[in-house]
């Protein structure tokens, strides 16, 4: 079975790499994106996980990246 992923979207480097640090630490597997279009471009669907996203992101907000995925099924 596939372990499941975090996906980790934050735009500010130095958060994102402590981020990723608690997280690992703690056991999971990690994908991190600094924006929304990164993550749109690679994320896959077929694969269990959770979402963490920055609230305010530069392209849209956590909350529209959130809903455009929904919206991509």
């Amino acid at each position: 079975m596939t372990q499941p992923t975090v996906y980790l979207v934050e735009d500010d480097a130095a958060v994102r790499s402590s981020l990723i640090r608690i997280l690992e630490l703690e056991g999971y597997h990690v994908e991190a994106f600094a924006g929304p279009t990164q993550l749109l471009t690679q994320y896959d669907p077929a694969k269990p996980g959770c979402l963490v996203l920055d609230l305010r992101l530069p392209e849209m907000s956590g909350i529209e990246l959130r809903q455009r995925l929904v919206d991509q099924g």
